[in-house]
Protein backbone atom coordinates (compact mmCIF):
# COMPACT_ATOMS: atom_id res chain seq x y z
CA UNK A 1 0.00 0.00 0.00
CA UNK A 2 1.49 3.48 -0.98
CA UNK A 3 0.77 6.35 1.14
CA UNK A 4 0.07 9.71 -0.76
CA UNK A 5 -0.14 11.55 2.34
CA UNK A 6 -1.84 11.50 5.49
CA UNK A 7 -2.22 14.21 8.18
CA UNK A 8 -4.28 14.59 11.16
CA UNK A 9 -5.27 17.67 13.45
CA UNK A 10 -7.94 18.23 16.25
CA UNK A 11 -10.58 18.74 13.78
CA UNK A 12 -9.68 16.91 10.88
CA UNK A 13 -7.44 13.62 9.44
CA UNK A 14 -7.22 13.31 6.04
CA UNK A 15 -5.10 10.85 3.81
CA UNK A 16 -4.97 9.76 0.05
CA UNK A 17 -3.89 5.71 -0.80
CA UNK A 18 -3.25 3.81 -3.32
CA UNK A 19 -3.35 0.45 -3.20
CA UNK A 20 -2.14 -2.35 -6.06
CA UNK A 21 -3.08 -5.38 -4.35
CA UNK A 22 -6.21 -4.46 -2.39
CA UNK A 23 -8.03 -6.94 0.25
CA UNK A 24 -11.52 -6.72 1.10
CA UNK A 25 -10.71 -7.62 4.46
CA UNK A 26 -8.83 -4.24 5.46
CA UNK A 27 -12.36 -3.11 5.12
CA UNK A 28 -14.89 -4.50 8.47
CA UNK A 29 -18.07 -2.61 8.95
CA UNK A 30 -17.26 0.39 11.22
CA UNK A 31 -18.97 3.72 12.38
CA UNK A 32 -17.54 6.98 13.01
CA UNK A 33 -18.26 9.58 15.52
CA UNK A 34 -17.36 12.29 12.95
CA UNK A 35 -18.45 13.07 8.80
CA UNK A 36 -16.02 11.10 6.41
CA UNK A 37 -16.37 12.33 3.17
CA UNK A 38 -14.38 9.89 0.03
CA UNK A 39 -13.73 10.65 -3.08
CA UNK A 40 -12.50 7.48 -5.55
CA UNK A 41 -9.82 8.10 -7.59
CA UNK A 42 -9.30 4.58 -9.14
CA UNK A 43 -10.35 0.88 -8.63
CA UNK A 44 -14.28 -0.23 -7.95
CA UNK A 45 -16.48 -2.25 -5.69
CA UNK A 46 -19.21 -1.75 -3.71
CA UNK A 47 -19.74 0.24 -0.46
CA UNK A 48 -22.64 -0.48 1.91
CA UNK A 49 -23.94 2.00 4.20
CA UNK A 50 -26.49 0.66 6.79
CA UNK A 51 -28.69 -1.52 4.25
CA UNK A 52 -27.52 0.51 1.38
CA UNK A 53 -25.30 -0.56 -1.26
CA UNK A 54 -23.34 1.38 -4.03
CA UNK A 55 -21.65 0.56 -6.77
CA UNK A 56 -18.22 2.93 -7.11
CA UNK A 57 -16.38 3.81 -9.86
CA UNK A 58 -13.47 6.31 -10.56
CA UNK A 59 -14.78 10.41 -9.53
CA UNK A 60 -17.34 9.03 -6.65
CA UNK A 61 -17.59 10.40 -3.77
CA UNK A 62 -19.33 8.85 -0.89
CA UNK A 63 -20.42 10.80 2.55
CA UNK A 64 -21.17 9.55 5.76
CA UNK A 65 -22.32 11.01 8.82
CA UNK A 66 -21.43 10.19 12.00
CA UNK A 67 -23.11 7.30 13.19
CA UNK A 68 -23.69 5.94 9.44
CA UNK A 69 -22.39 1.70 9.75
CA UNK A 70 -20.20 1.46 6.44
CA UNK A 71 -17.65 -1.46 4.89
CA UNK A 72 -17.03 -1.39 1.58
CA UNK A 73 -15.91 -4.56 -0.86
CA UNK A 74 -13.72 -3.70 -2.59
CA UNK A 75 -12.88 -5.26 -6.48
CA UNK A 76 -9.43 -6.80 -5.59
CA UNK A 77 -8.50 -6.88 -9.02
CA UNK A 78 -7.58 -3.89 -9.88
CA UNK A 79 -5.51 -1.16 -7.63
CA UNK A 80 -7.45 1.07 -5.48
CA UNK A 81 -6.94 4.39 -4.52
CA UNK A 82 -8.96 7.08 -2.86
CA UNK A 83 -8.73 10.28 -0.68
CA UNK A 84 -10.69 10.55 2.73
CA UNK A 85 -11.39 13.22 4.84
CA UNK A 86 -12.74 12.56 8.31
CA UNK A 87 -13.70 15.91 9.95
CA UNK A 88 -16.09 17.37 12.75
CA UNK A 89 -18.54 19.55 11.62
CA UNK A 90 -16.80 22.93 13.77
CA UNK A 91 -14.13 22.67 11.17
CA UNK A 92 -16.31 24.71 9.17
CA UNK A 93 -18.51 26.73 11.58
CA UNK A 94 -16.67 29.67 11.66
CA UNK A 95 -18.10 30.91 8.69
CA UNK A 96 -20.62 28.18 7.33
CA UNK A 97 -23.62 29.52 10.04
CA UNK A 98 -26.67 28.21 8.11
CA UNK A 99 -24.69 24.77 7.76
CA UNK A 100 -24.66 24.31 4.11
CA UNK A 101 -21.46 22.44 3.73
CA UNK A 102 -22.86 19.58 5.80
CA UNK A 103 -26.58 19.72 4.83
CA UNK A 104 -26.23 16.21 2.83
CA UNK A 105 -24.37 14.82 5.12
CA UNK A 106 -27.61 15.33 8.02
CA UNK A 107 -30.40 16.23 6.22
CA UNK A 108 -31.41 12.61 5.04
CA UNK A 109 -32.47 9.29 6.68
CA UNK A 110 -29.54 6.78 7.65
CA UNK A 111 -27.83 4.97 4.13
CA UNK A 112 -29.96 7.12 1.49
CA UNK A 113 -28.25 9.75 -0.81
CA UNK A 114 -24.78 8.41 0.11
CA UNK A 115 -23.70 8.46 -3.23
CA UNK A 116 -22.75 11.37 -5.58
CA UNK A 117 -21.53 10.02 -8.77
CA UNK A 118 -19.33 12.59 -11.51
CA UNK A 119 -22.33 13.04 -13.86
CA UNK A 120 -24.14 14.87 -10.78
CA UNK A 121 -21.76 17.26 -10.05
CA UNK A 122 -19.04 19.67 -11.96
CA UNK A 123 -16.37 16.78 -12.41
CA UNK A 124 -14.16 19.43 -13.59
CA UNK A 125 -14.25 21.53 -10.42
CA UNK A 126 -14.07 17.86 -7.73
CA UNK A 127 -10.91 17.00 -9.89
CA UNK A 128 -9.69 19.83 -9.50
CA UNK A 129 -9.90 20.38 -5.66
CA UNK A 130 -8.89 17.38 -5.16
CA UNK A 131 -5.74 17.02 -7.19
CA UNK A 132 -4.75 20.25 -5.30
CA UNK A 133 -5.61 19.29 -1.93
CA UNK A 134 -3.27 16.09 -2.56
CA UNK A 135 -1.00 17.84 -3.97
CA UNK A 136 -0.76 20.77 -1.45
CA UNK A 137 -0.58 18.32 1.21
CA UNK A 138 2.94 16.75 0.07
CA UNK A 139 4.88 20.00 0.32
CA UNK A 140 2.92 22.68 2.53
CA UNK A 141 4.16 23.14 6.38
CA UNK A 142 1.59 21.93 9.14
CA UNK A 143 -0.01 25.17 10.00
CA UNK A 144 -1.30 25.77 6.48
CA UNK A 145 -3.28 22.80 6.22
CA UNK A 146 -5.82 23.39 7.86
CA UNK A 147 -6.98 26.83 5.75
CA UNK A 148 -6.04 24.61 2.79
CA UNK A 149 -8.66 21.81 3.77
CA UNK A 150 -11.01 24.15 4.26
CA UNK A 151 -10.22 26.25 0.69
CA UNK A 152 -10.41 22.63 -1.16
CA UNK A 153 -12.79 21.04 0.43
CA UNK A 154 -15.47 23.68 0.68
CA UNK A 155 -16.06 24.42 -3.10
CA UNK A 156 -16.89 20.52 -3.67
CA UNK A 157 -19.07 20.54 -0.89
CA UNK A 158 -21.10 23.44 -2.07
CA UNK A 159 -21.35 21.32 -5.24
CA UNK A 160 -22.70 18.43 -3.69
CA UNK A 161 -25.01 20.89 -2.14
CA UNK A 162 -26.38 21.88 -5.16
CA UNK A 163 -26.74 18.38 -6.43
CA UNK A 164 -28.40 16.77 -2.94
CA UNK A 165 -31.43 19.83 -3.19
CA UNK A 166 -31.92 18.98 -6.59
CA UNK A 167 -32.25 14.97 -5.97
CA UNK A 168 -34.78 15.92 -2.86
CA UNK A 169 -36.74 18.12 -4.99
CA UNK A 170 -36.90 15.80 -7.52
CA UNK A 171 -36.92 12.39 -5.88
CA UNK A 172 -38.32 11.77 -2.35
CA UNK A 173 -35.87 9.77 0.30
CA UNK A 174 -38.19 6.66 0.63
CA UNK A 175 -37.80 6.10 -3.42
CA UNK A 176 -34.14 5.80 -2.99
CA UNK A 177 -34.20 2.21 -1.77
CA UNK A 178 -35.99 -0.72 -2.15
CA UNK A 179 -37.67 -1.69 1.45
CA UNK A 180 -36.10 -5.22 2.67
CA UNK A 181 -36.14 -7.11 5.44
CA UNK A 182 -32.44 -5.92 6.80
CA UNK A 183 -33.40 -2.29 5.50
CA UNK A 184 -36.39 -2.75 8.34
CA UNK A 185 -34.24 -4.52 11.18
CA UNK A 186 -31.62 -1.64 10.82
CA UNK A 187 -34.65 0.74 11.08
CA UNK A 188 -35.91 -0.88 14.36
CA UNK A 189 -32.54 -1.25 15.70
CA UNK A 190 -31.49 2.53 15.49
CA UNK A 191 -34.75 3.47 16.79
CA UNK A 192 -34.71 1.08 19.56
CA UNK A 193 -31.04 1.01 20.20
CA UNK A 194 -31.04 2.02 24.14
CA UNK A 195 -33.72 -0.49 24.75
CA UNK A 196 -33.78 -4.22 25.13
CA UNK A 197 -32.69 -5.82 22.02
CA UNK A 198 -31.63 -10.10 21.14
CA UNK A 199 -31.98 -11.84 18.77
CA UNK A 200 -35.07 -14.02 20.40
CA UNK A 201 -36.66 -10.40 20.14
CA UNK A 202 -35.87 -9.21 16.45
CA UNK A 203 -36.65 -12.64 14.96
CA UNK A 204 -40.19 -12.36 16.10
CA UNK A 205 -40.63 -8.59 15.39
CA UNK A 206 -40.38 -9.79 11.93
CA UNK A 207 -41.13 -13.37 11.96
CA UNK A 208 -38.26 -14.53 10.34
CA UNK A 209 -36.01 -17.67 12.32
CA UNK A 210 -33.04 -16.25 13.53
CA UNK A 211 -30.76 -18.02 11.89
CA UNK A 212 -32.00 -16.78 8.51
CA UNK A 213 -32.13 -12.98 9.75
CA UNK A 214 -28.69 -13.00 11.21
CA UNK A 215 -27.44 -14.49 7.52
CA UNK A 216 -29.83 -11.98 5.40
CA UNK A 217 -28.10 -9.02 7.77
CA UNK A 218 -24.65 -10.61 7.52
CA UNK A 219 -24.36 -10.46 3.53
CA UNK A 220 -25.53 -6.95 3.49
CA UNK A 221 -23.82 -5.66 6.58
CA UNK A 222 -20.40 -8.29 6.69
CA UNK A 223 -21.40 -8.60 10.75
CA UNK A 224 -23.49 -9.98 13.03
CA UNK A 225 -26.82 -8.23 14.08
CA UNK A 226 -25.09 -8.20 17.33
CA UNK A 227 -22.15 -7.07 16.88
CA UNK A 228 -23.82 -4.48 14.87
CA UNK A 229 -25.54 -3.36 18.15
CA UNK A 230 -22.08 -3.43 19.97
CA UNK A 231 -20.66 -1.04 17.97
CA UNK A 232 -23.90 1.34 17.13
CA UNK A 233 -24.11 1.51 21.33
CA UNK A 234 -20.55 1.86 21.93
CA UNK A 235 -19.98 4.73 19.44
CA UNK A 236 -23.30 6.41 21.69
CA UNK A 237 -21.69 5.72 24.55
CA UNK A 238 -18.65 7.74 23.19
CA UNK A 239 -20.53 10.65 22.51
CA UNK A 240 -22.13 10.87 25.72
CA UNK A 241 -18.89 10.49 27.41
CA UNK A 242 -17.59 13.04 25.67
CA UNK A 243 -20.26 15.39 26.26
CA UNK A 244 -19.72 14.91 30.51
CA UNK A 245 -21.70 11.91 31.40
CA UNK A 246 -20.09 9.84 33.75
CA UNK A 247 -19.50 6.51 32.58
CA UNK A 248 -22.06 4.38 34.18
CA UNK A 249 -24.62 6.61 32.73
CA UNK A 250 -23.37 6.58 29.43
CA UNK A 251 -23.23 2.84 29.82
CA UNK A 252 -26.98 3.09 30.56
CA UNK A 253 -27.90 5.91 28.64
CA UNK A 254 -26.59 3.75 25.62
CA UNK A 255 -28.34 0.29 26.25
CA UNK A 256 -25.68 -1.51 28.32
CA UNK A 257 -26.65 -3.28 31.18
CA UNK A 258 -23.62 -4.67 32.53
CA UNK A 259 -21.01 -2.47 32.94
CA UNK A 260 -17.82 -4.66 33.13
CA UNK A 261 -18.76 -5.99 29.36
CA UNK A 262 -19.44 -2.63 28.66
CA UNK A 263 -15.88 -1.38 29.66
CA UNK A 264 -14.41 -4.00 28.20
CA UNK A 265 -15.93 -3.82 24.84
CA UNK A 266 -15.07 0.22 24.80
CA UNK A 267 -11.31 -0.50 25.60
CA UNK A 268 -11.26 -3.05 23.10
CA UNK A 269 -13.12 -0.85 20.38
CA UNK A 270 -11.17 2.16 21.19
CA UNK A 271 -7.82 1.43 22.98
CA UNK A 272 -8.32 3.26 26.15
CA UNK A 273 -10.70 3.31 29.01
CA UNK A 274 -14.02 5.03 29.30
CA UNK A 275 -12.27 7.42 32.29
CA UNK A 276 -9.22 8.09 30.46
CA UNK A 277 -11.48 8.84 27.45
CA UNK A 278 -13.21 11.36 29.34
CA UNK A 279 -9.94 12.95 30.96
CA UNK A 280 -7.72 13.32 28.25
CA UNK A 281 -11.04 14.24 25.77
CA UNK A 282 -9.05 13.58 23.00
CA UNK A 283 -7.08 16.53 22.27
CA UNK A 284 -7.02 15.01 18.10
CA UNK A 285 -9.40 13.73 16.09
CA UNK A 286 -9.57 10.00 16.78
CA UNK A 287 -12.39 7.78 15.15
CA UNK A 288 -13.17 4.51 16.69
CA UNK A 289 -12.03 3.17 13.64
CA UNK A 290 -8.95 4.76 12.15
CA UNK A 291 -7.63 3.73 8.91
CA UNK A 292 -4.01 4.55 10.63
CA UNK A 293 -4.32 0.92 11.73
CA UNK A 294 -4.19 -0.46 8.25
CA UNK A 295 -1.29 1.72 6.88
CA UNK A 296 1.97 0.31 7.79
CA UNK A 297 4.37 2.85 9.51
Amino acid sequence: MSIIYRYSERTFYSHHIRDNNPDSDRFPLHVHDVHEFCYFIAGGGRFFIESSAYDLYPGCILLMRAGEAHRLQVNTSMPYERITVEFSPSLFSDFDLQSQLTEAFVKRPAGQFNLYTPEMLDRELTHACMRLLSAQFQVIPDQQKRMTMIACLSPVLLEINRAFLTRISAQPFQDERTVTAVSQLIEYINAHLCEKLDLNLLAQRFFISKTHLNNQFKQVTGCTIWEYIIIKRLVLARKYIRDGMSAGEAALSSGWSDYSSFYRSYKARFGVSPLSDKQSNLAKLRPEYDIRRELPE
